[in-house]
């Protein structure tokens, strides 16, 4: 027999367990909302000298939020503000509080140290006893609310522009000028939100509320449990065209002398055609180009041809070359390449630049005199 739940139901069923919370933070199977996938760590810069240098402080695309943020602090969940994300609610009363920084490091509750049981169960609720995802309580829960006016660059107009929060524990909602644009968990990879139809050219709100237990606090670990803002929070803006992600893979062939390299790239479109129910594609090229710790460019390759992507779609590129009598990677001798992925548009004009910084090794699990055993092959190729 099969039983259908509704969502009134299932909304009475939190309300039953005396839960207050908001809905996603008490549901498994919502981890995010409009979050952008999860990528590799990288930024890309707008030309090829700012590149060079892997300053992303330095790109007119960068705005850091780290610093003082507009700051309120409660225990119970039920006390949080309700109406702080609005652009007219008047935060004078609110502290002045650091972006990264801990609650609890600061004076903000109280940091707790243990393996097991979980933290906000404590000693009561043991084993058999638990009830994911109920156990958070519904009346001791420490919520901070965070507030902040940017001013976004003129020259940013018609561009792609991202919220970069490199880590949030442990689940957080995300307001724009008054208008929700996101929730995340994952508190310990970061979180990117395209929030350009919520922004404008000059000054804007960004509001925050981050909720120190969540369905994702289910997870025991030996270390300190603290909460809030602890990563680096900033701006960017992409061009319309953009290589969203990667993938490199630098390993070793014919007896570990000579590198294989493998690259992935994904370059997204986040054109728009105006009234229209279609998106027109776009044209681009991809160059990756390989230097040695001397400077020296040891490989370099562009598309075969002009590549498309349709608006708000994506499409990947694929290179791969092997390398003869590469410098191994190892933890005592790391020697790194650094692999530049340039996009340029149907004219040629560079879009953007992304350094990658690569080291060629393998590391295998292999079966020899009857036995299994890992080996770190570079290290071996190195002594």
């Amino acid at each position: 027999m099969k039983i259908a739940f509704t969502l009134p139901f299932l909304l009475l069923v939190l309300n039953l367990f005396g839960q207050n919370l908001p809905t996603e933070l008490m549901t498994p199977e919502i981890v995010s909302v409009n979050r952008m996938p999860m990528r590799a760590t990288a930024y890309a810069y707008e030309n090829n000298e700012l590149a060079e240098k892997r300053i992303k402080e330095n790109s007119k695309y960068f705005l850091s939020l780290n610093g003082n943020w507009r700051f309120n602090w409660v225990k119970n969940p039920n006390d949080r503000p309700k109406d702080f994300y609005l652009t007219d609610f008047d935060d004078n009363h609110w502290v002045n509080f650091p972006v990264p920084a801990n609650w609890e490091l600061n004076g903000y509750g109280l940091p707790i140290y243990v393996n097991q049981p979980y933290e906000f169960a404590g000693h009561i609720k043991r084993y058999g006893q638990l009830n994911p995802p109920y156990d958070i309580p519904a009346d001791y829960n420490p919520v901070g609310s965070y507030r902040k006016k940017v001013i976004i660059p003129q020259d940013w107009d018609g561009r792609e522009i991202f919220i970069h929060l490199g880590a949030a524990k442990s689940a957080f909602f995300i307001w724009v000028n008054g208008k929700k644009a996101g929730y995340s968990e994952d508190s310990k990879l970061a979180a990117e939100f395209d929030i350009t139809k919520y922004v404008k050219p000059g000054e804007n709100l960004i509001a925050l509320q981050v909720y120190r237990w969540s369905d994702a606090s289910y997870w025991c670990r030996d270390m300190w449990r603290i909460s809030g803002i602890e990563r680096d929070v900033y701006l960017y803006a992409t061009p319309k065209l953009d290589i969203r992600d990667f993938k490199v893979q630098a390993g070793l062939i014919n007896n570990y002398t000579d590198g294989q390299l493998k690259i992935d790239i994904e370059v997204n479109s986040y054109k728009n055609e105006a009234k229209t129910y279609h998106s027109k594609p776009d044209t681009f090229s991809v160059d990756a180009k390989l230097v040695d710790a001397a400077g020296k460019t040891i490989y370099n390759e562009s598309t075969k041809a002009i590549e498309s992507v349709l608006g708000k779609y994506k499409t990947n590129i694929h290179f791969e070359e092997n390398i003869p009598s590469v410098n191994l990677w190892s933890a005592e001798t790391p020697y790194l390449y650094t692999l530049y992925l340039t996009l340029k548009n149907k004219n040629g004009q560079v879009l953007e630049v992304v350094p990658v910084r690569v080291g060629f090794r393998s590391i295998e699990i292999r079966r020899d005199f009857g036995k299994w055993q890992t080996s770190i092959l570079q290290r071996c190729k190195q002594t």
